[in-house]
């Protein structure tokens, strides 16, 4: 009579994804209420793209950051580097483009679109959603593969 035995690190696997998941998902909270806050506290203006730093990789690959100015309400102009690149381009020199800026901090201004606002937060959501559908489909897959082997030594016996 075979019995089966079951290492307990099989447990702790069968978690690890589980905790990769609710570790994306903190970080999607924190970045979607952090992006809330500021769209709430923010003001809107129009500002200019100046300029756009390329960036080539290790694969010769170019990206590029645009780089642009607004005014805040009183009256200083200030000058950003966004925190995202793209290829091809996303702006042009001389574009103008809807920019959000705090009141309180007008040194803090993001570019005001979808992309540039809610790219993390959506991120960190779709990197939850895949890890947990792992989770899912381990489970799934190791929950099977015990029946069948249980039918199988059912069987041998």
């Amino acid at each position: 009579m075979r019995t089966e035995q079951t290492s307990p690190a099989v447990p702790r696997q069968r978690r690890f994804l589980l905790w990769i998941c609710l570790l994306f998902l903190l970080f999607a909270g924190l970045t979607t209420w952090t992006t809330v806050h500021f769209l709430a506290r923010s003001t809107r203006t129009t500002g200019t793209i100046v300029r756009l730093n390329a960036k080539t990789d290790a694969k010769g690959k170019t990206s590029w950051t645009p780089v642009f100015t607004y005014r805040s309400a009183d009256g200083k102009q200030w000058t950003i580097t966004s925190r995202f690149a793209s290829s091809p381009p996303e702006f042009v020199v001389g574009q103008s483009i809807p920019v959000r800026y705090p009141p309180s901090n007008p040194g803090d201004g993001h570019i005001d679109t979808l992309v540039h606002l809610w790219m993390l937060p959506f991120g960190m959501f779709l990197f939850a959603t895949i890890t947990f559908a792992m989770h899912c489909a381990k489970n799934l897959l190791v929950t099977r593969w015990r029946k069948v082997s249980a039918v199988q030594n059912k069987a041998a016996e």
